[in-house]
């Protein structure tokens, strides 16, 4: 764990949503999806997209939700436990 930096108190808080990855932050975001038609109707689409989070249980027996970028990573630096 020494060399990812898990959130500081003040920052869980911010990020505690339950979409958004407790190592890196990653939450939603907002995208459009344009539609090209022939005419001067532009009609436009606006969506959430969000990562990739699942459960890890780390070696402490806490239960994170991280990304999966963040998974590979904590799974290099073995601070997973294996089940």
């Amino acid at each position: 764990m020494s060399k990812i930096n898990l959130l500081s108190k003040k920052e869980k808080k911010q990020t505690i949503d339950s979409k958004s990855c407790l190592i890196c932050g990653k939450r939603r975001m907002k995208v459009t999806k344009r539609v090209k038609t022939r005419s001067k109707f532009n009609p436009t689409k606006s969506y959430f997209q969000y990562p990739n989070l699942q459960w890890l249980k780390l070696k402490n027996g806490k239960r994170i939700k991280v990304c999966t970028k963040c998974r590979k990573k904590l799974i290099n630096e073995n601070l997973l436990l294996k089940i």
